[in-house]
């Protein structure tokens, strides 16, 4: 219909108004005529404009009566265009309750439809139409307004959602009238209901009006009557503040917060009035919590009041309040206080901050409470962003400089270093404080003083506001990683944990590096890792060399990448240090799945899977040699998994042949949760190749592992229950789909087994499922649950008993009819477990049973 001459248009519409009969047709036939409108009236806006109250009339006879959701949804798109394009005139309201007349939507769809419409869908829908033209606010305000006056909980919601939606459409003008009794409504639904949402809809809303309210020109005579009916707000909610242990105290306090988070000009009304009011009940001599209550509430207004740039007259006398509590005895005080300076350093004074720096250097220095000591830090380092040259000279040059040796113990240095650590992220003082810091590691003997920072550049790193100029500083001007790395080699260290935080920052920065200046960093420190007879000359190092070389392009070049890979290899097998074996298997993995898919990369696995045969079939090997040659199995086939290449059926098939193995056999088990499982390694994070569904194709490998499972000895079968399990775990369960009725006898029979392990897994799939509703299990019910009842008493596992109780618990799920036949018989037995002698147990034995006994209990609509 995009081709019309002129008068076409108005011919058509005129024509389908006056032949045909809409709600005597078809739902079908109705959407065609709903669809016709809707493409003539978006596209010849202008030649339809020609039969004035005409359209309008034939569109309201049209769609009155309309009762099918799918054609209300297509009518509630269409309608606000419509509304907006062409003029109502007299024919406003009849329009306006044509809509109306949904409001509220009272619709349910069915759930088991895959494309039904929703009743949110349908009241989002309408409160759009409802509020289209400023001349539906006559007709809306009172409509909502008696809505708000009902016990319909849904009434009230959309309710309050509409008046949202018409704040952001109808003129204040046109409010002014409704503006008391919406105020009312508001301020009732806020202090009154016990309904969580319904509060939070009329906070929102209490703000949305106010935001109209302030953002508009308002004439002196409107604006009066505005200003009047918020000072009545106010006072009416101040009353309310005059005692913090009034009930209504809360709910009035996030009533003002909310005005206050509208506008400046609220913000600035809401302030003048409140923060006196605090002030002077701070005062009256309240008791530790109750005076808490009231500095937690002081702090949350001053913090909109720096949002919203408003400097209260008292602001003054509430640092001094803050100063005094964080300076008393009381932990939660301190923690108070400390807050309410770290929201209002742009207020504070000079006097003030001095004071806070003294406070904060205080906090950080004592060994007192953490969450105190933090506060302290973050209040610093506010400071720190407002006012750098002052923090410079009162904390970072003073009381918490660090440089002088022997005049402070390490424990006081540690906790300096961990204050400086937060502030370091901050541009100017980057310079000063990192190359301090990665001082303490390269430049100092002391182990304790190279655990500290080692720690504390960790921490740097890997903080959220490390911005990459940290990283470059770290790299370019400190040169971090080549003299962490040159440190940990020329060192004599073994320190696990140590070695771990070192090569987290090496990883870190090296992850941040373009392409170029990783190269450069390869071509500088792989050779030190040669030096020695091999790789080998200090094993643990080979963690560093994941670091270095784990987290680079693909495309960046390896030198020597032969004769590492070979060491690796060789490490992997030969080492009897567990973190060795598997940063090195990891790290050879991550190779495997980064190298150029070509004739060497097979070359290479072919290679590694002869030799790692060879192993497996030795019957001399030692048993460190086998479970190490699984090991690395398992991540290479995690590596090819990942990025879906061609060989990874043949390292699937020998995985599923392992778990026959009597020796690493459950190693080979847990390889398939490695599988399965996200790593925070081999990611894209780190530059690896990650094929979409990598998880559903190697799930393909259940069909083997089912049929070895028939055919081995019982000795092992337990390996191929416990991998089918963590196969059915790592899969959506859609993937599942009608196949999982294969595989629910393997799980009864991993649900009779007494391994920890497999029932734990197997209980964490069935979880899954059981609380997705899968029909496939329906038939089964009441064998799993007797099943779980048995396993609430596992004596040897609490987390056994728990899984168990949580599987019970899901169960209610499924239809009642399923589950009112097994009703008594499960409450009677769920009664033991409420006696159980670990308290988690116990916790959800109460939440399990309190389930169960609601099965067949009315709901309440």
């Amino acid at each position: 219909m995009h081709h019309l001459p002129r008068d076409a248009p108005a011919h058509i519409v005129t024509t389908v108004f006056e032949q045909v009969q809409c709600q005597t047709l078809k739902q079908d036939d109705r959407r065609t005529v709903y669809k016709i409108l809707e493409v003539l009236t978006l596209s010849y806006k202008e030649e339809l404009r020609v039969l004035g109250p005409e359209l309008v009339a034939g569109v309201i006879a049209t769609i009155d009566g309309e009762r099918d959701p799918r054609n209300l949804m297509q009518l509630f798109a269409m309608l606000p265009s419509f509304l907006t394009a062409f003029t109502l005139g007299h024919l406003a309201e009849e329009m306006f309750d044509v809509m109306a007349c949904y409001f509220p939507v009272d619709f349910y769809s069915v759930p088991s439809h895959p494309n039904a419409v929703t009743r949110d869908e349908l009241a989002t829908a309408l409160k759009l139409c409802l509020v289209a033209v400023p001349e539906f606010v006559d007709f809306c305000m009172p409509l909502l307004l008696e809505k708000l006056d009902s016990q319909l909980r849904i009434a009230k919601i959309d309710s309050l959602q509409l008046l949202q939606e018409g704040c952001r459409t109808f003129a204040v003008n046109g409010m002014e009238k409704y503006l008391y009794d919406l105020c009312k409504s508001l301020q009732r639904e806020v202090v009154s209901s016990i309904d969580k949402e319904v509060c939070k809809e009329a906070l929102s809303a209490l703000e949305a009006l106010m935001r109209m309210i302030f953002s508009s020109p308002l004439h002196k005579d409107t604006a009066h009557v505005f200003h009047t009916c918020l000072d009545n707000v106010i006072s009416g909610a101040c009353l309310q503040l005059q005692n913090v242990e009034l009930s209504t105290f809360q709910s009035s306090v996030q009533m003002l917060l909310a005005i206050s988070h509208a506008s400046s000009a609220s913000c600035e009304a809401v302030a003048k009035a409140v923060v006196p009011m605090l002030l002077k009940q701070s005062q009256m001599g309240l008791d530790e919590e109750n005076m808490t209550t009231l500095l937690q509430t002081l702090t949350s207004f001053l913090s909109i009041c720096e949002k919203q740039q408003v400097i209260p007259a008292d602001v003054g006398e509430a640092h001094s309040l803050y100063l005094e509590m964080a300076q008393g005895a009381v932990p939660a005080s301190q923690l108070e206080g400390m807050r309410g300076l770290s929201v209002s350093v742009t207020s504070l004074t000079r006097d003030a901050r001095l004071q806070a720096y003294e406070l904060a250097c205080a906090y950080v220095l004592q060994g007192g409470r953490d969450r105190v000591r933090q506060e302290a830090i973050a209040c610093l380092k506010r400071l720190a962003l407002h006012y750098p040259n002052e923090v410079m000279e009162f904390v970072v040059s003073s009381r918490l400089q660090c440089r002088e040796e022997g005049e402070q113990d390490v424990v006081r240095m540690d906790r300096c270093v961990d204050a400086l650590c937060c502030i370091a992220v901050i541009e100017p003082f980057t310079a000063c404080i990192v190359p301090q810091l990665l001082g303490f590691v390269t430049d100092h003997q002391e182990t304790d003083v190279c655990h500290m920072g080692v720690r504390c550049l960790r921490k740097l790193v890997l903080l959220p506001d490390a911005s990459a100029s940290v990283h470059g500083y770290l790299h370019m001007q400190c040169g971090a990683v080549s003299r962490l790395v040159r440190w940990w080699l020329s060192g004599n260290h073994d320190d696990e944990q140590l070695l771990l935080d070192s090569a987290t920052v090496v990883s870190t920065i090296v992850r941040m590096l373009d392409h170029r200046s990783q190269s450069e960093v390869l071509q500088e420190l792989l050779p030190l890792f040669g030096e020695g007879d091999t790789l080998s000359h200090h094993t643990q190092s080979v963690v560093l060399l994941e670091a270095l070389l784990g987290v680079v392009y693909r495309d960046v070049v390896i030198p020597a990448l032969p004769q590492l890979l070979s060491q690796l290899q060789m490490l992997v097998i030969q080492s009897s240090h567990p973190l060795t074996v598997k940063s090195s298997a990891r790290l050879l993995a991550c190779l495997v799945n980064k190298a150029r898919d070509d004739d060497d990369l097979l070359t290479l696995l072919s290679g590694f899977l002869a030799m790692i045969e060879t192993i497996l079939d030795n019957p001399s090997a030692s048993l460190i040699e086998v479970t190490n040659a699984t090991t690395l199995i398992l991540w290479i086939t995690k590596a090819l998994v990942l990025r879906g290449h061609k060989s990874v059926e043949s390292w699937a098939d020998k995985l599923v042949i392992l778990l026959e193995h009597p020796l690493v056999g459950a190693v080979a088990a847990e390889g398939f949760r490695l599988v399965m499982d996200h790593d925070e390694y081999l990611s894209s994070g780190n530059h690896c190749i990650i094929r979409i569904l990598y998880r559903q194709r190697f799930f393909q490998v259940i069909e083997k592992l089912v049929k070895h499972y028939d055919e081995t000895e019982d000795c092992v079968r337990t390996n191929f229950l416990i991998a089918l399990t963590y196969l059915l775990q790592g899969v959506p369960n859609v993937v599942l789909g009608l196949g999982l009725s294969e595989y629910v006898p393997l799980l009864k029979e991993a649900l009779e087994q007494t391994e920890v392990v497999l029932l734990l897994s197997a209980m964490q799939t069935l979880s899954d499922l059981l609380e997705s509703k899968q029909s496939a299990l329906e038939d089964h019910i009441h064998t799993f649950l007797l099943h779980f009842l048995r396993l609430t008493k596992f004596k040897d596992s609490m987390k056994v008993r728990i899984a168990a109780l949580q599987c019970v618990a899901h169960i209610c799920n499924y239809p009642t009819h399923l589950l009112l036949p097994l009703k008594h018989q499960t409450v009677q037995q769920l009664t033991s477990c409420l006696d159980d002698h670990k308290r988690l147990v116990r916790q959800q034995a109460v939440a399990t049973c309190s389930c169960w006994h609601l099965v067949g209990a009315p709901v309440k609509s």
